[in-house]
């Protein structure tokens, strides 16, 4: 549950999502994904692309990554230069970085206007 929904929630949602999930599930704790290869991959792919590999930035890449683990689609919206291109091929890139472990693959990206499609 936290998994698609936090990533979607404003900052003020968050704590009364969690309050509600706490409540729910009393004593429960989750563990602590382990990000850390994906994590180094994100901050390298940063420094080649001359990106500064912000905390909030990398944040976002990695709510983009849970998204993506627990959806088979989705869209990615948002203002004009908000980073959501960045967003996208860092994350790509820091996967198919990794991809001799085997929880992650080799990323191809394909772009399509939609404007296109009748």
């Amino acid at each position: 549950m936290n998994d698609v929904n936090i990533p979607k929630f404003t900052s003020n949602d968050i704590p009364l999502f969690l309050g509600i999930t706490s409540d729910l599930f009393p004593g429960v704790t989750l563990p602590v994904p382990d990000y850390e290869k994906l994590l180094n991959a994100m901050t390298e792919v940063c420094h080649d692309l001359n990106l500064q590999p912000k905390k909030e930035f990398i944040e976002k890449c990695i709510q983009l990554y849970d998204t993506i683990m627990v959806r088979h689609g989705l869209m990615v919206v948002g203002k004009a230069f908000s980073g959501k291109s960045k967003v996208l091929s860092v994350l790509a890139k820091a996967i198919s970085h990794i991809k001799d472990d085997p929880k992650f693959v080799n990323v191809l990206s394909y772009y399509v206007n939609p404007k296109s499609i009748t």
